[in-house]
Order: structure tokens, then C-alpha cells, then sequence
């Protein structure tokens, strides 16, 4: 019974792994070089990775030691307004240095809620993340702070995680504008934000669908952390199981062990006496031997 269930937890196991990694991809990989069409002109690369996806961003290589061309870039994670305005900080750090035109480059961004890394990057689902790069593309201009390729030639991403093209755009949504101004008529006008308009999605009517995306969204976040916390209490049972039967089992073998170590010292204990007192009577007749020694008739 023992061993049956421990099977049977550990097969549990395994095929949760296998299904979390059936569900993780590997992203097309994103060269980050001014001939890449992805970026598109106005908006850039939009990309929607899920948790537990991965994706290599990756610089531009010569072949054959041709220096014609040659691309150099500093490639940055930001928030919103840093994308908006194509700048970047002093404090800010690089993730990718673009400086070695004949070797492979690349990082790999993994979608992950929590990094076993202290310095890793990790990200939520639901947020929005943005990467871009002031360089110009010359070694001379890889260290600009404002404008480069991300205002140029729009070298930019924005990283919806958790999220799906069909999804309904909440308020705070970075692909719209907060508030759009009302014109005299007291009609709303929709002014999309060139760099972060995501195509195919209708501006907002009124405030009841505002409600309604924001109801879903805040559906959605309660549905993950029940989720996320329903896995855990699984895994954590599963846990305790397992050192539940290891307990048993440990008790059993120490039980078989202990009857035959108590017979033996009973029959020790028991042998014991009976030398003693045989050796008493042997001694108790020698002494009347000795006080009364036989008569000759």
C-alpha cells in the first residue's frame, strides 16, 4: 500500500512538470539590428510571452570579417515613460552590450514570477515591460541617453506577459492614453499613442466598457492567484504524504528488529539462574562430605 502510493505521488509529480513545460515556448528570437523588420515603424515589436517562456535577444553578427555595416548598441530594460521618450539614465544598466560584432551575443529573457537568481529579472502577469536602445548604431554613439535607433527607426519592445492579443485593454493599459481629451461637443477623441499602439484594438466608448475591462481584469488576477494558490496547497500535501510513508515505513523496519534483540536477552536472563543454583548444590554437598566423613563397618 505504502509503495503504491508513493508511486502514485510521484507520477502526480512528474506529470505536472511535464505539462508546465508543454505549456512554456521558446520565443522567435529578436535580433536587435536596424534591418530586422519586426520593427515596426511608429510602434515596434509587440510581443505577448506567457510565464515560463523564453526569449534571446540577440545582436547583430559580421560574417566573414566584414566590417561594412558594422551595428553597436547598448540595449536597456525601462519603465513607460522612459520608452515614450526614448531616453535613458545613468543608473540605468544595460542588459546587453552589443560590442562584439564577431561572436554570438545574446540574453535571454525567461518569463518567470520568481527568480532563484538575486539579481534576475522577474515579471508578473498582466504587466507591461519595455525595452529599447538609445544607441545610433556607432561605436562613437552607443553611449547616448536620449533618441538613438528607438526614436529613428523605432528599435523598441513592449512585453505583455500573461496576455493575448484579443484581450480587452484596461485603463492603465500603456497602449492607450490615460484620459483622452473631450472636444466641445462633449465628444471623447482618441489620440493612440504612435509608439505604443497596438493594432487591431478599437479605442474605448465609455466609462461602462472602462467598468467592464476593469471588472475582467481583476477576474482574471483573482482566477491566477486562486491558482497559484491551489497548486501549492496540492504540492504541499504531496509533500507531507511522502514524509508521512517514509515515517511509516522506518517504524516498521525498527519494529522488526526489536522482538528477536528482546528474546535474546530473556534467554540470557533466563539461563543465568539455573548455573547459579546448580553450582550452589554442588557446593552445599561437598561441605557435608567433608564434616562427615564415612565410617568403616
Amino acid at each position: 500500500m505504502g509503495d503504491s502510493l508513493w508511486r502514485y505521488s510521484v507520477g502526480v509529480l512528474l506529470v505536472a512538470f511535464k505539462l508546465d513545460l508543454c505549456r512554456a515556448l521558446i520565443l522567435e528570437s529578436i535580433y536587435w539590428n536596424t534591418t530586422n523588420t519586426k520593427f515596426i515603424p511608429g510602434q515596434g515589436v509587440v510581443l505577448y510571452p506567457q510565464i515560463g517562456d523564453k526569449l534571446d535577444i540577440v545582436c547583430p553578427r559580421v560574417e566573414g570579417g566584414n566590417t561594412d555595416g558594422v551595428e553597436f548598441y547598448k540595449v536597456y530594460m525601462v519603465p513607460r515613460d522612459q520608452l515614450e521618450t526614448c531616453t535613458i539614465t545613468k543608473a540605468d544598466t544595460p542588459l546587453l552590450n552589443c560590442v562584439k560584432p564577431d561572436q554570438d551575443v545574446k540574453f535571454t529573457l525567461k518569463f518567470q514570477e520568481f527568480s532563484p537568481n538575486l539579481w534576475g529579472l522577474e515579471f508578473f502577469r498582466g504587466r507591461d515591460y519595455y525595452i529599447i536602445s538609445t544607441s545610433n548604431g556607432t561605436m562613437e554613439g552607443i553611449d547616448n541617453q536620449e533618441g538613438g535607433v528607438c526614436r529613428t527607426r523605432s528599435m523598441k519592445m513592449v512585453m505583455k506577459v500573461g496576455q493575448n492579443p484579443s484581450d480587452p485593454s484596461p485603463k492603465d493599459n500603456p497602449t492607450r492614453v490615460p484620459y483622452p481629451p473631450k472636444r466641445a461637443d462633449n465628444k471623447d477623441t482618441y489620440n493612440p499613442n504612435e509608439v505604443l499602439e497596438k493594432p487591431g484594438v478599437a479605442p474605448r466608448e465609455s466609462n461602462e466598457n472602462d467598468n467592464g475591462e476593469k471588472s475582467s481584469s481583476v477576474l482574471g488576477s483573482e482566477v491566477a492567484i486562486f491558482v497559484g494558490i491551489a497548486s501549492g496547497s496540492v504540492i504541499f500535501i504531496i509533500i507531507i504524504i511522502m514524509l508521512v510513508l517514509l515515517l511509516l515505513k522506518y517504524r516498521r523496519r525498527h519494529r522488526k528488529h526489536s522482538p528477536q534483540h528482546a528474546a535474546t536477552l530473556s534467554l540470557s536472563t533466563l539461563a543465568t539462574p539455573k548455573r547459579s543454583s546448580g553450582w550452589r548444590q554442588q557446593q552445599r554437598l561437598g561441605a557435608q562430605r567433608h564434616h562427615h566423613p564415612p565410617q568403616d563397618c
